[in-house]
């Protein structure tokens, strides 16, 4: 039960930065770098967490579905090939 409190606690505070990201930046960066405007529905760890980033404002990105499909993808790559 406890740990169940936990994880409830935890996504409720991540709904919560995520939801404070998009107030805040409400379009996909990578398509407003390209000169685009797309709403973003991910939020993203510039850092990945994998990699030694942290859950903080300052190393998450709004980005649309197909960016965040791109970056986790090239991740994942990069993740296999240092085995």
């Amino acid at each position: 039960l406890h740990l169940s409190l936990r994880r409830q606690r935890q996504m409720c505070i991540r709904d919560r930065m995520r939801a404070a990201l998009f107030r805040r930046e409400p379009l996909c960066r990578a398509c407003k770098a390209l000169g685009l405007v797309t709403l973003a529905t991910e939020r993203d760890h510039i850092r990945p967490l994998a990699e030694g980033g942290t859950d903080t404002p300052g190393n998450e990105q709004p980005l649309c579905e197909a960016h965040h499909r791109e970056k986790t993808h090239a991740e994942a790559q990069r993740g296999r090939n240092r085995r």
